[in-house]
This record gives structure tokens, sequence and C-alpha cells, in this order.
């Protein structure tokens, strides 16, 4: 594909915005379709990278940032898929 293409160029990048890097390996392993990450899931196993491959657009910026770190944690944390939650067992996922 054009992405797997440009990502191999020595100077290419893909950027993936909101990529959950912080996501727990097994919440990771245990999206679905409905998802909003199993979309930069799929693309990633399409270009033969892994999650940990993917480096920050611009961290001296991002790291920076006040509360940065503590947003990034929320959204990983809301977002993580039921099945890893303990909600689905529960009866609430």
């Amino acid at each position: 594909s054009l992405l797997a293409v440009i990502a191999d160029l020595p100077r290419g990048a893909v950027i993936l915005p909101g990529l959950d890097r912080e996501m727990a390996d097994d919440a990771w392993e245990a999206l679905e379709e409905h998802h909003p990450q199993y979309g930069l899931k799929r693309l990633l196993a399409r270009l033969g990278r892994d999650r940990a491959e993917v480096a920050d657009w611009a961290p001296e910026i991002d790291d920076a940032a006040p509360g940065r770190k503590a947003r990034v944690d929320l959204f990983s944390r809301t977002l993580r898929p039921a099945a890893v939650t303990g909600a689905a067992e529960a009866g609430r996922g």
C-alpha cells in the first residue's frame, strides 16, 4: 500500500493521530471492530509494525504540555475494552 511505501522511505513518516500507546497489551489484543483504536491496530498490522515502534511526533512539545500525562492516562483508561475492565464479567459490559 502507499502508506507502507511511505513508512519504508528513509525520511518517510506516517502520522497516526490519537494512537493509544499507553493501552495495556491485553486490552490492545482485545480490541473489537467498533473500538476507536481498532482501525489504527489494523493499519499497523498491514504495515507490519508494532505499536511500540511508533514514535511521538514532537516529544519535546508533548512532554512539556501541562497535564498531558494525566489526559493521556484518562483517555486510555476510559477507552479500555470492556473485556479487560471486569465490567463484562459483572454484567455491565
